[in-house]
């Protein structure tokens, strides 16, 4: 199963915007997203540092987890992407890179927001 960064996003500010209690009830179900490709890609978040989850790998085709709470990475990324001009702009230089997982996505946001910041003469 492919990555899909925008599912990621959409995952991470769900799961903000989630109390512990809400998060105990399962992954968020997500508008064209099956339940199985959401569990996936929790699992895939939990290893890059972005949740902790607990797996839960049941015959599945693929390996599966369900979200416990966000770490401070997921918070940073959750910040980060929040803003879509931002993150179609993130998108755009990653599909010319061709190449980069989550921590390069995210330094890439942080690249804009800098950008931003110095428009507005704050910084460098």
């Amino acid at each position: 199963m492919k990555r899909d960064m925008d599912l990621v996003r959409k995952i991470i500010l769900d799961s903000e915007g989630r109390s512990e209690d809400e998060m105990q009830h399962g992954n968020p179900e997500i508008d064209g997203y099956s339940e199985e490709v959401i569990g996936h890609h929790v699992f895939l978040m939990w290893q890059a540092g972005l949740l902790d989850a607990v797996e839960c790998t049941a015959g599945e085709s693929s390996r599966q987890a369900l979200i416990l709470n966000m770490t401070w990475k997921g918070h940073d990324f959750a910040d980060a992407s929040r803003s879509s001009a931002a993150w179609d702009h993130a998108k755009k230089i990653m599909s010319k890179v061709g190449a980069g997982g989550i921590d390069m996505m995210i330094d890439v946001l942080k690249h804009i927001a800098r950008e931003q910041l110095q428009k507005l003469g704050i910084g460098d």
